[in-house]
């Protein structure tokens, strides 16, 4: 099923490449999964990504530096439903997630007019636990897409 999810990822995304309309920051949605957080953080970034402590022990500081950076609305999903109906705000232009696969695949469809441009996680240890990801994609996809 992964090389299904990948396909469609894949696919996705160059078509999304090849038809992209530029969109400010503020109607964009930058959505992550909680599996970015360290399952040892005391912080409870669910409730609110203020209280991130930005020590460097997992991806979450960095992508809400970006966040600032590129003006874009940032939000931690603990799941489909809360990420598809952020997704699903008249507000939001476009969305810029970063999940596992088969998360995405599911978002990508369940979205659909909506443009979600996908970017894959890199598990590190269990799956769903302190994942990675690659900030260097993240910010190229920022600027492809940012005004």
């Amino acid at each position: 099923m992964e090389l299904l999810d990948r396909a469609i990822i894949f696919l996705n995304n160059r078509w999304r490449h090849f038809r992209r309309v530029r969109v400010p920051g503020e109607a964009t949605l930058l959505l992550f999964s909680t599996c970015l957080q360290r399952h040892d953080c005391a912080r409870n970034l669910r409730a609110n990504l203020l209280d991130c402590a930005r020590c460097g022990r997992c991806p979450v500081g960095e992508l809400l530096e970006l966040a600032a950076r590129y003006r874009v609305r940032p939000v931690m999903a603990a799941g489909g439903q809360l990420a598809l109906s952020e997704a699903r705000h008249p507000d939001v232009a476009l969305v810029i997630a970063i999940a596992c696969f088969k998360e995405l695949r599911e978002g990508i469809l369940a979205a659909w007019p909506k443009p979600v441009w996908a970017v894959p996680l890199r598990s590190s240890h269990q799956p769903c636990r302190d994942s990675l990801i690659p900030l260097t994609e993240v910010e190229a996809s920022l600027k492809l897409w940012s005004t």
